[in-house]
């Protein structure tokens, strides 16, 4: 049996691996949209004109944070299969649980989308796509990364190693 030590050592470094796919897959995401909209030689010919112009482009912005988030979900999954090995299950009791303790949040959610709509004439189909895309990737890695590898390694072992708080 692993002792406290090792217990916390794995859930660091399961902590800096979050860390590390966040960076990475900004980094990716970053990469694959420059060369897609200037070109395969974008190294070459960026200037920072063109770079200024691509960071106040919407569209750009929008796809590097859903493209970067998405890529960022995917390595700390390929970590956890080929590394930690952590089983992550979250469809059990406790999600439907903390699903129905966390329902006013859906319902404040409901409200200001209800407020914004009222005071701007029209949200295009796009900011609405990239803001449910963003927050859905968003919750979905940190659940994972969180409680479902730290907390699920932690959980290993709470036989004598650790209590349950």
């Amino acid at each position: 049996m692993k002792d406290r030590r090792e217990i916390l050592f794995e859930s660091l470094l399961i902590l800096l691996s979050t860390i590390f796919s966040l960076v990475c897959g900004s980094i990716l995401a970053m990469l694959i949209l420059l060369s897609v909209y200037t070109g395969p030689n974008f190294l070459l010919g960026l200037s920072a004109t063109k770079y200024q112009s691509l960071i106040e482009n919407h569209s750009f912005l929008s796809w590097l944070t859903i493209l970067g988030e998405g890529l960022a979900l995917l390595f700390i999954w390929l970590f956890n299969h080929f590394l930690f090995k952590v089983k992550v299950f979250f469809l059990n009791k406790k999600f439907f649980r903390a699903l129905a303790i966390g329902s006013p949040v859906i319902i404040f959610i409901g409200i200001n989308l209800y407020v914004y709509l009222s005071k701007k004439s029209a949200i295009s189909f796009f900011d609405f796509f990239t803001a449910a895309s963003v927050s859905l990737l968003v919750g979905i890695f940190e659940e994972y990364a969180a409680r479902g590898m730290i907390i699920g390694k932690l959980e290993e072992s709470t036989a004598k190693n650790f209590s349950f708080l």
